[in-house]
């Protein structure tokens, strides 16, 4: 049987970013001690930890020094060096590190685990030269998206091609290694379900969100989504097997574009607390952070049942000004802003929560837009 951790316990954190801000103040809020594990010791955010270790996250002795003083170790992103990680485990329990983890770096795995669980993926193949993406399109056709096929922090951006005219682009993007070429899905909306794993491999789900994108930014999440209970009850039938595959402790999350005919295809996989989930504190009465803080110290989940019906809209600094003038006028909004040593180009500042009492509401427009 698991070991439960209690309050007063030791949860070793590792990275610095928004995902660590934020289980930094759950932690707090719950009366655990933390002890952040950081290249970044300036920052903000480890003012919020009660003890912070400046160094590599990747360094094994680090690691290792972090794990003799943690009573359970948990990493903030799923963008992580596996090997020191396996290397640590051996000294403390880290509930989310599984075997697993490393289909969600690598898209080409990735495709083929989903394809074993009878998931639809949208189309693609492996690209190695020119040649190899000239006779790929013409199974996929115009337009396809190229990507890398190693999921990292710093990766080469993705490229849309349009027609052969932008093979010369991606014959520079060849240069950095193999490639996956995927089939552009026309979709209606695109999707978001996690599921909470427990140590008995019990799985609980989070609410279907639908996701409001443009220009590659996120605008807006709803929740609950505006879907049928079909496709509800689909998305809940992937996530329980990808959650059970995945043979982890903590969050799994799978994306997905679903087609005007209704067609589900899941876009990705992921093992972090997801910017979409914000809602959870307000729809759920708990956050995803307390939420993966619970999952790894083996304690009880709430209901998961969400409340009342949620709609976020993310601050871009571009909106800050009008955002301002309308924010007094509106008490009903709750407001989250991120630290502002981490921003960065292209991404949310933070964000709007308010409740609405029918889905319906989700359509008004917010007046700063």
């Amino acid at each position: 049987m698991a070991k439960t951790r209690l309050p007063g316990q030791r949860i070793g954190i590792i990275g610095s970013g928004m995902t660590a801000y934020s289980l930094l103040l759950e932690a707090k809020r719950m009366g655990y001690h933390s002890i952040l594990l950081t290249d970044k010791p300036d920052q903000q955010v480890a003012k919020l930890a009660d003890q912070v270790m400046a160094g590599s996250l990747m360094e094994t002795e680090k690691l290792i020094d972090l794990a003799n003083q943690s009573d359970v170790l948990v990493f903030e992103s799923d963008q992580v060096d596996t090997e020191p990680l396996a290397s640590v485990k051996g000294y403390l329990p880290m509930p989310q590190l599984s075997d697993m983890l490393s289909i969600t770096q690598d898209r080409l795995i990735e495709k083929v685990f989903l394809e074993s669980l009878n998931i639809n993926v949208t189309p693609y193949a492996t690209i190695t030269s020119l040649e190899d993406l000239q006779e790929a399109v013409k199974s996929i056709g115009f337009p396809c998206v190229l990507k890398a096929i190693r999921v990292e922090a710093n990766q080469i951006p993705n490229m849309v091609l349009y027609s052969e005219e932008d093979f010369y682009h991606a014959e520079r993007m060849l240069k950095t290694g193999s490639l996956l070429l995927e089939s552009w899905v026309a979709f209606d909306k695109e999707l978001t379900m996690t599921a909470a794993v427990d140590a008995d491999g019990q799985v609980s789900l989070f609410p279907l969100v639908e996701k409001v994108v443009g220009d590659g930014k996120l605008l807006a999440v709803h929740a609950p989504a505006r879907v049928s209970n079909d496709v509800n009850q689909a998305v809940q039938m992937m996530a329980h097997a990808v959650a059970g595959g995945m043979a982890l402790v903590g969050l799994v999350t799978i994306e997905l574009f679903m087609t005007p005919s209704g067609m589900l295809y899941v876009k990705r996989v992921g093992v972090n607390p997801q910017e979409a989930n914000h809602f959870l504190s307000e729809s759920c009465a708990f956050s995803q952070y307390e939420a993966l803080i619970r999952l790894v110290c083996h304690l009880p989940l709430p209901e998961l049942t969400p409340q009342r019906a949620v709609t976020i809209r993310y601050l871009y600094r571009e909106q800050l000004d009008v955002f301002k003038e309308h924010f007094p006028l509106h008490p009903e909004w709750k407001v989250t802003f991120y630290p502002s040593d981490n921003e960065k180009a292209n991404k949310a500042i933070g964000y709007v929560v308010a409740q609405v009492d029918h889905i319906e509401d989700f359509d008004r427009k917010w007046e700063w837009e």
